[in-house]
């Protein structure tokens, strides 16, 4: 091994150690919690020694978005789906594929899809790799519509992020340790995802306007206008 192969694999093995060390606090602690030099701390190096490395923290994060979104791509593309199999348990298999990453790589998840604090970028590789996944599940959802198993009038964006969040809310129970006792987070999601499919199936759907609950106040004030006279006529007004 030459002098630049061998110093390329040293490379990417720091960088390694690096991501694993930040990952493990970047989901203890969250990401905007945790600085440079606790990350440095953890693998025994210089701040200044991170910086050759990655070029700031969110670098450190993409990179390792990066790799989840990979990892979640490859989890849902090596899906087998039997010949001839019904449109819908292709769809149940393509979105329980979610939840069941979320139970695989649960720091990863945490990091992708539950961390508010963490940077965001559209166009950044692991965006893109996310992207990737979208026409997949749009296509089984059309598989659905043409099979007349959904409705044809259905918004497929609003099928998939219905299916979507019907698995995400047990995966952030599982990934957050949040579980009620004794509860048996497998079968919630797929009683969550089965209502879900059974919901749109049957194309029942919440009023586009917001009906008014029993005993809401019946108007929400309007919010106060700003006091425009000059700050002499306050003054006058506030002495009489």
């Amino acid at each position: 091994m030459g002098r630049n192969e061998r110093r390329a694999r040293e490379r990417l093995e720091i960088r390694r150690i690096i991501m694993d060390a930040a990952r493990q606090l970047f989901v203890a602690e969250n990401y905007a919690s945790v600085p440079i030099r606790l990350i440095a701390d953890a693998v025994e190096y210089s701040p200044a020694a991170i910086y050759r490395y990655f070029k700031s923290k969110d670098d450190i994060f993409f990179a390792l978005a990066e790799e989840g979104a990979q990892m979640l791509k490859e989890h849902l593309m090596r899906l087998e789906y039997p010949v001839g199999a019904n449109p819908i348990d292709r769809l149940r298999q393509g979105f329980w594929a979610h939840y069941e990453f979320s139970k695989a790589h649960p720091e990863y998840y945490y990091l992708i899809f539950m961390d508010r604090s963490a940077p965001r970028s559209t166009n950044h590789r692991h965006s893109t790799l996310l992207d990737d996944l979208l026409p997949h599940l749009l296509s089984l959802i059309d598989a659905c519509r043409t099979a007349g198993k959904f409705p044809a009038q259905l918004d497929r964006g609003d099928a998939c992020d219905t299916l979507f969040v019907s698995v995400h809310g047990p995966a952030t129970l599982q990934v957050c340790g949040r579980r009620r006792k004794g509860s048996d987070l497998d079968r919630v999601a797929r009683n969550s995802l089965e209502i879900a499919i059974t919901g749109l199936s049957r194309d029942i759907r919440a009023p586009r306007t917001a009906r008014r609950l029993p005993g809401a106040a019946a108007r929400i004030a309007p919010a106060a206008q700003p006091d425009r006279r000059s700050r002499s006529a306050r003054k006058r007004a506030i002495n009489r």
